[in-house]
């Protein structure tokens, strides 16, 4: 994890600068469309604070956390209040979000470390509360020559997680929006507790 802590912090103003007008609605509806009025989200490495604008600026209470500090300074200037410089395993207590949003940012954990955030974010959601995630779409692991460690998801993959507690509501693959090179589709997977 240090090692996409650095990288993060390295490239924050080149990072936010890339995916600030890269949205997937389709993303964003399916999970709003699962919560109340005014429901309390959790936006799970914020980044640029992009998506949880999105939220705030639709009614939303936000809360938006990151590894990075460096793009916690930027998501705090992009949505006026604080953003907090932890980890989703830091995540604590049980009932507080309505909903949780991870869009491609649990990919950079382990296999272990994923089930663990799952595990986590289980616990702190509301009952009835979602649970959004993306991931690569693949089949493999590993890092890559920016030094940043990748957990691609598929299928066969997600089925290897402990997932019984949860109800799965969706679970599409939706073309990259950014622009440039050869990029991956995205495994997308919207859970309800």
């Amino acid at each position: 994890m240090d090692c996409v802590k650095k990288y993060y912090n390295e490239h924050a103003q080149e990072y936010a600068q890339k995916t600030a007008e890269v949205f997937d609605l389709k993303a964003l509806d399916s999970f709003m469309s699962g919560l109340p009025k005014g429901a309390k989200i959790l936006d799970v490495g914020t980044g640029s604070g992009r998506d949880a604008l999105y939220f705030k600026d639709r009614g939303f209470n936000v809360e938006a956390i990151d590894v990075s500090s460096e793009l916690c300074e930027i998501a705090s200037r992009t949505l006026n209040q604080p953003v907090y410089n932890k980890s989703v395993l830091d995540i604590e207590g049980e009932g507080v979000y309505d909903g949780v949003w991870c869009y491609a940012s649990l990919l950079h954990l382990s296999r272990e470390d994923i089930q663990k955030s799952i595990d986590l974010m289980f616990n702190a959601l509301t009952k009835g509360g979602c649970l959004f995630m993306s991931f690569k779409h693949g089949e493999t692991d590993g890092v890559t020559h920016c030094g940043r460690f990748y957990f691609d998801m598929n299928h066969e993959r997600l089925k290897k997680f402990k997932m019984d507690k949860w109800q799965t509501m969706q679970v599409w693959i939706e073309p990259c929006k950014r622009q440039g090179g050869n990029r991956p589709d995205w495994f997308c997977i919207l859970l309800k507790k």
